[in-house]
């Protein structure tokens, strides 16, 4: 495993989909998500394990799925579901360990096969650091906010470079608690960050690299001003400013939250 992290299937109530094209729907809310997730799921267990009954459930889901995704070149795999004794967290429904699958393996009847699946390991494992990776897994409340950050390999390296630069002391930066904070900070940023035209749309990142959909740059330029301190990370955040006014609002709210990770833990 490259970056000697996993980052899968990392709890009972923590796992990434965002390989599978989990988030690239029209609307790729917690609840909607979580929705569609659920009904795959049950459909899924009312078949018999078998090719014919997988079959049925891929037709299934061709009929009542809307199959419009924003990234077209992005597949979107309908067999991710809800894995685990609770259901509580995301997974491949195909998968030998999963539900009712009693050791067998049916990813072979995905779009990317069992090869892929067994053995692609996405760019963040080996573009951040050990500590950040599990700095993201602590950080995050479930599946969704996980696997909607732990990709974010840019804008996790952008966002801690300016929390090297601005820690205020070698305590606050040994600070666990602090760190955490800032995480969630970014986390609740990249769910539903203000100066977006597109919430759905800016939430969906494809990481992989050969580059197809890429984040365009802040024209500057058209708004006549030198770029920003934070201009990575608004960037990849999928900002968009109409006024030099919006782009302060943007760069305000930012040092806002950054100050308020350490006024939550020191109490002032």
């Amino acid at each position: 495993m490259p970056g000697g992290v996993y980052l899968c299937q990392v709890s009972e109530t923590m796992s990434c989909g965002a390989c599978c094209g989990l988030y690239n729907v029209l609307d790729n809310s917690r609840d909607h998500l979580h929705a569609i997730l659920t009904s795959r799921t049950d459909m899924l267990d009312r078949l018999p394990r078998t090719i014919d009954g997988i079959d049925a459930f891929s037709r299934w889901a061709m009929a009542h799925e809307d199959l419009n995704h924003p990234f077209p070149d992005f597949h979107h795999c309908r067999f991710i579901g809800l894995v685990g004794e609770n259901r509580s967290r995301v997974g491949c429904l195909l998968h030998p360990l999963a539900d009712k699958n009693q050791g067998q393996d049916f990813r072979g009847l995905s779009h990317y096969g069992t090869l892929a699946c067994r053995t692609y390991f996405c760019p963040t494992h080996e573009a951040l650091s050990s500590p950040l990776k599990h700095l993201v897994k602590n950080a995050a409340v479930d599946w969704y906010d996980y696997g909607l950050m732990i990709t974010e390999h840019r804008l996790l390296n952008s966002f801690w470079q300016q929390v090297m630069q601005k820690m205020p002391s070698v305590q606050v930066l040994n600070s666990i608690c602090v760190q955490q904070n800032l995480i969630r900070k970014l986390m609740q940023m990249k769910i539903n960050w203000p100066f977006r035209n597109d919430q759905n749309l800016a939430r969906i990142h494809y990481f992989f690299n050969d580059s197809i959909y890429i984040r365009p740059e802040i024209s500057y330029q058209k708004l006549g001003i030198s770029p920003s301190r934070w201009d990575e990370t608004l960037r990849e955040l999928g900002s968009r400013f109409q006024s030099t006014e919006d782009l302060h609002r943007a760069e305000t709210l930012l040092d806002y939250w950054f100050e308020q990770s350490f006024v939550t833990v020191n109490g002032f």
